[in-house]
Parts: C-alpha cells; sequence; structure tokens
C-alpha cells in the first residue's frame, strides 16, 4: 500500500469535519516513509520539532478513535514515528 491509498482510507473514515491539515499529512507521510524523528520532520518544515511532536500526538490519537485501534506505538513517550500498523 502506498501512502497516497493509506491517506485516501483515512479520508473516508474521518469525518468532513476530522479531515487532516496539510501539517498532519506531513507528518503521516514522512513517518509512513520512515522519517524516524519529529527533528527530522520539523527539519522539511517551517515548523520547530515541539509543534511537530505535539501535532502528530493529536493525530495519532485521531486516527486511533477513528479506526477503534491503536494506530501507533509509544510515540509521545520515544519521540519517533515507529511503526504505523
Amino acid at each position: 500500500m502506498t501512502v497516497d491509498e493509506a491517506l485516501a482510507i483515512v479520508e473516508t473514515v474521518l469525518d468532513d469535519d476530522e479531515q487532516l491539515n496539510d501539517v498532519q499529512e506531513l507528518i503521516f507521510r514522512q513517518c509512513w516513509e520512515g522519517r524516524h524523528s519529529y527533528e527530522e520532520i520539523s527539519q522539511l518544515s517551517q515548523y520547530n520539532d515541539e509543534y511537530i511532536k505535539a501535532l502528530a500526538a493529536k493525530l495519532w490519537k485521531q486516527l486511533s478513535d477513528a479506526f477503534d485501534e491503536k494506530v501507533i506505538y509509544a510515540l509521545s513517550l520515544i519521540g519517533t514515528c515507529g511503526d504505523i500498523k
């Protein structure tokens, strides 16, 4: 599955008012493509790593709630993207 296919699934599962914003999509894409830290992701964007980390935590919670399954493990504790399931 490609990242675009995964994002298409996400879009169908999330309500219209919960769609991913540009930064959340960036985080999702970069984690999918193997970026291993929020610092790496922040270097690709105009945002600092603490902002990326905070937004990512909200993203993983949002996706976990939408799919009724934990989407990623230990992300907020270790500060890395971990494994997307």
